[in-house]
């Protein structure tokens, strides 16, 4: 519990923040991994990384932007459809986009 001596952490104060903003001005920043035994990848730096929590993943941006390709717009809907609540008439509609 957090008393009047102890502020409560806010996401501009957090870790993962103050991180991005230290390489805010990078032209680009890789993350090293480890490797388990089954062959699974883990990023090293456990605070900020493409596989942290959704404030961390919301803060970086691909360094190099490319087209979504041929069929890169019909699964960015899947991926939407699967995580919103679409009606069964839009997913329908999306359908009928393949």
């Amino acid at each position: 519990m957090f008393g009047a001596s102890q502020p409560v952490p806010t996401l501009f104060g957090s870790v993962p923040h103050q991180i991005a903003r230290e390489f805010k001005d990078e032209p680009a920043l890789y993350f090293p991994h480890n490797l388990d035994f089954r062959g699974r990848a883990y990023p090293m730096h456990g605070n900020l990384n493409h596989l942290g929590s959704d404030v961390s993943r919301g803060m970086l941006q691909f360094a190099e932007a490319r087209p979504l390709g041929e069929r890169g717009l019909y699964w960015l809907h899947v991926q939407v459809s699967s995580r919103s609540s679409w009606s069964q008439a839009e997913k329908a509609q999306l359908k009928a986009l393949q």
